[in-house]
Order: C-alpha cells, then structure tokens, then sequence
C-alpha cells in the first residue's frame, strides 16, 4: 500500500517543527555534507524581469531520499518545498509557505554559532 504524501502548510510546520528539531537537522545536514551522503548543487536562479525564481535542490543518499525548494525574488509568493523516493520515486512530501524556510534559516544561524563558539574553545585550549 502506497504512503501517502505528507502535506503541510505554515500551521502545520509550527506545530510539528520545534527549534531544537530543526536545529538538530540542519547538524544532521552538514554532517551528511561533508561525510559526501547529501548532494546539494548550488541554487538555480531562473530571472524574471522584476524578480527571480529561485531552486534549491538535494539528495541525502543514506535516506534515500531528494528534493526541492522553489522560492522567488519577485513578489515574496509563498515557497515550496517537494521531496521524493529514491527507493521508488513516490512523492513523500510537500510544504508550502514561508514558515519552514524562517526556521530552516534561524537553525542554520543558530548551528553556525555553535561551530563558532566551539572553534573559539578549541582556540583558547593550550595544545
């Protein structure tokens, strides 16, 4: 029997998506970078006159799982985000709005901080 697709709106990813979870997935995703198991291209800018259409794409291998974000620089439309099966192309999930790429954005400072604040202490270590 199929999955069936996930389907969230703003409402829904507050409701499922807590600071510490995102936090904790935006590790999980550098980690999974420079262990070479997510491919992520840099984004693609297609320009439409006034604006952009932006898309970000990836591939978490061990996951088996790829995907999209599509966002524009025209008039602030609201983002989407797909994800598919690698294991049998389903489509798993889709996100639209703004709310997941905010939390996406404040994880990513939040986890840079933390690699900052630790390279500062291994600094500060006498060898």
């Amino acid at each position: 029997m199929p999955v069936p697709v996930l389907l969230l709106d703003d409402d829904e990813v507050r409701a499922r998506l807590d600071a510490a979870t995102a936090v904790r997935a935006v590790r999980a995703a550098l980690l999974s970078a420079h262990h070479d198991d997510l491919v992520a291209p840099p984004r693609v800018r297609a320009a439409l006159g006034a604006g952009d259409l932006v898309v970000t794409a990836g591939h978490l291998r061990s996951r088996q799982l790829f995907g999209f974000r599509a966002y524009d620089t025209l008039v602030g439309a609201e983002q989407l985000v797909a994800v598919w099966s690698t294991a049998d192309g389903r489509l798993r999930a889709v996100v639209h709005g703004a709310e997941l790429g905010a939390r996406r954005t404040g994880a990513i400072g939040l986890a840079g901080t933390e690699v900052a604040v630790a390279a500062a202490l291994c600094e500060a270590v006498p060898r």
